[in-house]
């Protein structure tokens, strides 16, 4: 006997979907290719991933995988309460989170950077777990500027807030999801091709180093006058 609903039904389903979601929201189409653009895209949240991938499995970065994509969505939800309307209106706010999330990313670049193999009792290091992965999200540049940008520059004056928001929501969602997996799964690929101590610390120090090399713009826009 098949299924209740016939693969045609499900396509269907899908079509409505989305035409409902381009009636709520006008600009679906290319708020879908920005939100790709930035949530796969080398920054923080995917070097470390990739980093824990690598260094402890696939399995034990899932609460890390978890924290990122829960803590985003918390951040998008302050961003529609009125967030970005804070840090416009008390600029000093936004400016220590952005000191806070800088030494925290540094820190976090060490911690990378002195990790030891996890097969190995003497290493250092274990991956982030839920709660540090999410808190993170609350300081972390990139994950703030996308989140007031996406909201600020795709949800129109001249629809519903409520709707918008929703599609926008369920949208970063989804795709954060997969861009969360994406990177833990490349970075246990990579942790299969550095078995050696010394491939390992390599591609450690490597990480490290992009890592903060990822939030040098941020650093230089705070540094200007």
């Amino acid at each position: 006997m098949h299924g209740l609903v016939s693969p045609d039904c499900d396509c269907l389903i899908l079509l409505l979907m989305t035409d409902h979601a381009m009636t709520s929201l006008p600009l679906f189409w290319p708020m879908l290719g920005f939100m790709v653009a930035a949530a796969f895209t080398p920054g923080p949240n995917n070097i470390m991933l990739a980093a824990s991938g690598a260094n402890f499995g696939f399995r034990r970065t899932i609460p890390h995988m978890l924290g990122v994509a829960g803590g985003i969505i918390g951040l998008m939800l302050l961003v529609g309460l009125g967030l970005g309307v804070l840090f416009e209106t008390f600029p000093l706010v936004r400016q220590v989170l952005r000191v806070g999330a800088l030494s925290f990313i540094l820190y976090l670049a060490w911690r990378i950077a002195t990790s030891g193999r996890s097969t190995d009792a003497k290493g250092r290091g274990r991956p982030m777990n839920f709660i540090e992965a999410a808190s993170f999200q609350l300081i972390n540049p990139k994950g703030i500027v996308m989140a007031i940008s996406v909201t600020t520059t795709f949800i129109s004056p001249d629809a519903n807030f409520t709707a918008q928001f929703i599609v926008l929501l369920a949208a970063f969602t989804v795709i954060t999801f997969a861009a969360v997996t994406t990177w833990a799964g490349f970075g246990l690929i990579i942790g299969r091709l550095i078995q050696t101590d010394r491939r390992q610390r390599l591609f450690n120090i490597t990480m490290a180093v992009l890592l903060v090399a990822s939030i040098l713009p941020v650093a230089a826009d705070m540094l200007t006058p």
